[in-house]
C-alpha cells in the first residue's frame, strides 16, 4: 500500500468515526420543551412552584419559588444548558453554596426523562424529571436522590401544570 493510499484510508476512517460521535450540539434541544410552563407541587403540606421558559436555542431557564402571604419568594434559579460536549442542569440556590452554581451533568438523552447527576454535591446527587401526559394533563414526576451521612435519601414530588 502506498503512502497516499494509507493516508487516504486513515482520513476516511477518521471522518467515519467522527460522524458517529454523539454530539449534544446536534441533539434536538427542542425535545425538552415540555418543561416550559408554570408548575405546582405540594410537599409536606406546603405549596412550591417552578416556572420554566426558553431563554435561547441552548438554554432553558427557570425559578423555584413559594408564595407566602401574597409575596413571591424565589429560592432558586434553574437552568438547563446545552454546550458542545454535554447538557447540564444548573441550580443557584439562595443561602446555599455561597450563591455559587451547582452543576449536574445529563446522563440520559431520553426526550421524556431528564436525568442529571453530580456525585460531588452533598444532596441531591441525582435529579430526575420524568414527563407524564394523559388526555387531561401533563405532569412531571421529580425525584431527588443521594446519600446523606451514608444513608440513601429520596425526595419525590409531582409537578402539576398550572393553567
Amino acid at each position: 500500500m502506498s503512502y497516499r493510499d494509507a493516508f487516504f484510508s486513515l482520513f476516511i476512517l477518521v471522518i467515519t468515526i467522527s460522524g458517529c460521535r454523539t454530539s449534544y450540539q446536534s441533539e434536538n434541544f427542542d425535545q425538552y420543551s415540555w418543561i416550559i410552563g408554570s408548575w405546582m407541587h405540594e410537599t409536606e403540606g406546603e405549596l412550591g412552584y417552578e416556572k420554566w421558559w426558553r431563554q435561547d436555542e441552548d438554554n432553558y431557564a427557570g425559578i423555584g419559588y413559594e408564595i407566602i402571604g401574597g409575596d413571591t419568594l424565589v429560592f432558586e434559579d434553574l437552568f438547563i444548558r446545552r454546550t458542545e460536549n454535554h447538557v447540564e442542569y444548573i441550580a443557584v440556590v439562595k443561602d446555599q453554596n455561597e450563591g455559587e452554581p451547582i452543576r449536574f451533568r445529563m446522563i440520559s438523552l431520553n426526550p421524556y426523562n431528564l436525568q442529571f447527576e453530580n456525585y460531588d454535591h452533598d444532596f441531591p446527587q441525582r435529579i430526575n424529571y420524568l414527563r407524564y401526559a394523559n388526555d387531561d394533563s401533563i405532569k412531571i414526576f421529580v425525584r431527588l436522590e443521594g446519600k446523606v451521612r451514608g444513608e440513601v435519601k429520596n425526595l419525590r414530588f409531582t409537578l402539576n401544570q398550572v393553567k
